[in-house]
């Protein structure tokens, strides 16, 4: 059994599950020589005269037919510019790191290879970025509310002038974060301040 990877489209063919490329049948040119045999059919007479068998001429059977290779019409593999043969070894392989995350295509040398999967697109990372931010804001709404509930109602606040001062300071650094020439890269996100825990 033969083993394939088809460069254009990625995926693995074999000569059991797609059809050899050419199969093996009996030559349609092919005629069968005769050989002479005594015909079955002769009653022979009551002996008085002496004569001959009478001989007819019948295929010689022993003769075997001779074997040609022609295109097998119900191949399904690409053609063989498309193809990369393998062994069953290497086949398995990669279908076991495919199956662990990775993905298949070819190596500098132009052979199959498991090659570590793409990462998330930008619009992936961006997407993500934004759902961050807007956790953070609406996980800090409840302290902003808080605090100006409490102004209102001539109360003492919770936070101190400093800390409400620097929650707004970094509620502001997150709404203009996708604007921010960072973005989305993590390591660049707006720093809550050291004192705001948050669930």
């Amino acid at each position: 059994m033969e083993f394939f990877y088809g460069r254009p489209s990625g995926g693995f063919y074999s000569s059991a599950s797609h059809g050899p490329r050419t199969i093996t049948i009996d030559d349609p040119t092919f005629e069968r020589p005769k050989i002479l045999v005594p015909d079955p059919a002769y009653i022979a007479g009551d002996h008085s005269q002496e004569e001959s068998v009478p001989m007819i001429e019948i295929d010689d059977l022993g003769v075997p037919v001779p074997q040609i290779t022609v295109d097998n019409p119900e191949c399904l593999l690409p053609p063989a510019s498309d193809l990369i043969e393998i062994s069953i070894e290497h086949y398995q392989s990669l279908l076991e790191a495919q199956s662990n995350g990775m993905r298949i295509g070819l190596d500098d040398s132009g052979r199959p290879a498991a090659i570590a999967p793409f990462g998330p697109s930008i619009e992936t990372l961006r997407e993500n970025d934004r759902c961050w931010r807007d956790y953070q804001l609406k996980q800090t709404d409840g302290m902003v509310n808080r605090h100006r509930d409490e102004l209102e109602a001539g109360q003492a606040t919770t936070l101190s002038v400093e800390h409400y001062m620097a929650l707004q300071a970094y509620r502001g650094a997150l709404r203009d974060w996708p604007e921010h020439s960072s973005f989305p890269d993590i390591s660049a996100r707006p720093s809550a301040p050291i004192w705001l825990v948050l669930p």
